[in-house]
């Protein structure tokens, strides 16, 4: 039915709408309808979002429905709802903040917990997110250290499984330092603790793992699927990105696993815990997924058990 539509078209509809087929085939080639998005954009408010949360269904909600998508757990207990698309999160991130940044952050920071809105406060923190490193700066982390602790293999993991304090203390071996040595991200200790210190490179945004392969250190990668193998954003050789305003953010061996490989399996690769201020202290060491989102002790791929952790923290100021 739609084999007349140039595929390159078809993707960059799915790449702005999501999965939205009306709008991806059907209107695919009809400006007037493609149109619609921009004009939902441009009339977004923080207002408007905390009301759309939970009122998705409701007769007068079509600037809603193009903006944010309903999904529901593998286990239909629960229902929740994200951006169409990546490119939907990030624009609407950028119109809120040129309306009123400091509105934008102050909610990011005062929602936490708050239901629906803890949601909509994760997809704007990681809107900040990616609008702030590839900027570049100084940012404060943390090792994050395996103790060993035990914890239950549900399938939605709980802050209350996690006990506070220990194990968080940031150190390296000497084999680390040497393999640092030639990262494009540079790790060094302030009075105050460690920081890392990440240079202005531009961003890209990848459809394929191909893109990936053939892209330079100096870029801050993006992929365009918001699923893609368990990382947010990369910078090659070795640095990975995943952002969080939860308490914990475990991730699936197998996507880290791909990731890797993609990478040429890097001697110290880094996975970044991104958080904001009031998430990273108390962030712990994150145990990895097997394909049945069981928890492992250990996991079983060789380049996976290689990573260190580390919390980041991205502030909530404007600049």
């Amino acid at each position: 039915m739609y084999s007349d539509i140039p595929a390159t078209i078809v993707q960059d509809c799915f790449r702005r709408w999501g999965g939205i087929a009306r709008y991806v085939l059907r209107y695919a080639q009809l400006d007037d309808q493609q149109e619609l998005l921009e004009k939902a954009i441009a009339i977004v408010d923080i207002n408007g979002l905390v009301d759309a949360c939970g009122k998705l269904d409701a007769d007068d909600a079509q600037v809603s429905h193009r903006l944010l998508h309903y999904r529901v757990s593998k286990c239909f207990a629960s229902d929740y709802f994200v951006f169409a698309s990546q490119y939907v999160q990030q624009e609407v991130y950028k119109r809120l903040y040129l309306k009123d940044k400091q509105k934008l952050l102050d909610f990011i920071s005062a929602s936490d917990g708050i239901g629906a809105l803890a949601v909509l406060r994760g997809h704007l923190f990681e809107g900040h997110v990616h609008s702030v490193l590839p900027r570049g700066g100084t940012f404060r982390i943390r090792h994050l250290v395996d103790d060993g602790e035990v914890h239950d293999d549900d399938e939605y993991p709980t802050e209350d499984d996690w006990d506070e304090g220990r194990g968080n203390d940031y150190t390296m071996d000497a084999d680390d330092d040497v393999a640092m040595e030639d990262s494009t991200a540079v790790v060094r200790d302030l009075d105050d603790g460690a920081s890392i210190l990440l240079s202005e490179r531009p961003t890209v945004v990848f459809n394929n793992d191909e893109e990936v392969i053939a892209a330079d250190t100096a870029i801050y990668l993006r992929p365009a699927a918001k699923n893609y193998k368990s990382v947010d954003a990369i910078i090659k050789p070795d640095v990975l990105f995943q952002v969080t305003g939860a308490h914990k953010h475990p991730c699936k061996q197998a996507g880290l696993h791909d990731v890797l490989n993609l990478l040429g399996n890097p001697v110290v690769p880094r996975l970044y815990f991104v958080l904001p201020p009031d998430r990273f202290t108390g962030f712990r060491y994150q145990r990895y997924l097997n394909s049945d989102r069981k928890r492992m002790m250990m996991p079983t791929y060789v380049n996976v058990r290689k990573i260190q952790q580390f919390a980041m923290e991205v502030k909530l100021v404007s600049e």
